[in-house]
């Protein structure tokens, strides 16, 4: 069981642990107090979440049709992974 859900749960880590872990820089422009600029990129994030998209991309191209719970877990992880590269570049 630990060897079938192996990569798809790696790929849900991959996908939250930006959520929770920020290696990168941020950056904010104040003008009379007010912020009116405010960016970030987390390095870590994309790089995670890269990772997670290879994993998950794996896990789903083996799995066609043989364990369709391993399959839903990896396409979780790759929607996750998606949501994550625009998120770390600082896109929203």
């Amino acid at each position: 069981m630990r060897r079938l859900l192996g990569s798809p749960l790696l790929s849900v880590f991959f996908g939250l642990a930006p959520f929770l872990v920020f290696g990168g820089t941020t950056s904010s422009r104040t003008v009379n107090g007010v912020v009116v600029e405010q960016s970030s990129f987390n390095l870590l994030g994309l790089g995670l979440a890269i990772v997670g998209l290879v994993l998950s991309g794996q896990a789903i191209m083996s799995r066609v049709q043989k364990d369709r719970f391993a399959t839903t877990i990896a396409f979780a992880g790759l929607a996750l992974c998606l949501f994550q590269l625009p998120r770390s570049i600082g896109l929203f």
